[in-house]
C-alpha cells in the first residue's frame, strides 16, 4: 500500500515537473520571437519621429512620448488625456473603468493617427491600420523611404471632426478671386474707353459724334 502512494506522488511529481519544463521552454520560445519584434518597433519609433521633426529619445519615454506624438499630429494638447485614458485608469485603480479608458484610448490614437496620415498623404484607411497594427505600421513608417512628413499640410485641431470648418477657406479664396477678376474687368473697361473732347461724356470707340453734345468727334 505504502508502495503505491509512493509511485504515485512520484508519478505526479514527475508529469508536473513535465508541465513545468514544458512551460518554460514555451516561453523561451515566445521570447525569442517577441524580443526582435520589439527592438524592431522601438528603432521604427525612433525614426519615425525624427521623420516627424523630432528627437528619437522622445519616442521611447513611457507618457511623454504620447504627449508628443499628440504633438506632431497637430492636436489640441487636452488630446493627450483621451491618449493615456487607460494607463491613468490603470494608475487610479479605476477597475470599473478600464475597459471603457482602453476604448478612450484607441479613439485618441485614431485621431492621432488621422492627422498623421494626412501628413503622410495617406487616406483614413490607412489610419486605421496605424491604430490595430501599430506593431507592423510604425516600424514601416520609420524604415521605409516611401513615407515622407509634410509638415505644409493644413490639419484640423480635434481630427476629422474640425474638416469642414477647414474647408470655409475655399469659398472665401473663390469669392476673392471673383472679386480680383471683376476689378480687372472694370480697369480693362476703363482703360479702353473714349470720352467727347468737347464735352466729356463717355463714348464708344467708333463713333463720329458725341449722343450728348451732337458734335462731331
Amino acid at each position: 500500500m505504502y508502495n503505491s502512494n509512493y509511485n504515485l506522488v512520484n508519478g505526479l511529481d514527475r508529469g508536473f515537473e513535465g508541465i513545468i519544463a514544458a512551460l518554460g521552454v514555451f516561453a523561451i520560445f515566445l521570447l525569442i520571437l517577441i524580443i526582435p519584434v520589439v527592438v524592431i518597433y522601438i528603432i521604427g519609433a525612433v525614426k519615425t519621429y525624427k521623420k516627424a521633426g523630432r528627437q528619437g529619445w522622445e519616442a521611447i519615454v513611457p507618457f511623454y512620448n504620447n504627449w508628443v506624438y499628440v504633438e506632431i499630429a497637430n492636436l489640441n494638447t487636452w488630446w493627450v488625456a483621451v491618449v493615456l485614458a487607460y494607463s491613468i485608469a490603470k494608475l487610479l485603480d479605476m477597475d470599473d473603468l478600464v475597459s471603457l479608458a482602453a476604448l478612450g484610448s484607441l479613439f485618441g490614437k485614431f485621431v492621432c493617427n488621422y492627422n498623421i496620415s494626412k501628413k503622410l498623404h495617406k487616406d483614413t484607411a490607412f489610419a486605421v491600420l496605424m491604430t490595430l497594427f501599430p506593431v507592423v505600421m510604425i516600424p514601416l513608417i520609420g524604415f521605409s523611404d516611401s513615407y515622407t512628413f509634410d509638415n505644409d499640410v493644413e490639419l484640423s485641431k480635434n481630427g476629422p471632426f474640425d474638416d469642414k470648418k477647414n474647408d470655409t477657406t475655399e469659398p472665401e479664396k473663390k469669392k476673392d478671386t471673383a472679386k480680383e477678376k471683376k476689378d480687372d474687368k472694370a480697369k480693362s473697361s476703363e482703360k479702353d474707353s473714349v470720352y467727347c473732347p468737347h464735352c466729356g461724356a463717355k463714348i464708344s470707340k467708333d463713333s463720329k459724334f458725341c449722343s450728348k453734345c451732337g458734335k462731331e468727334i
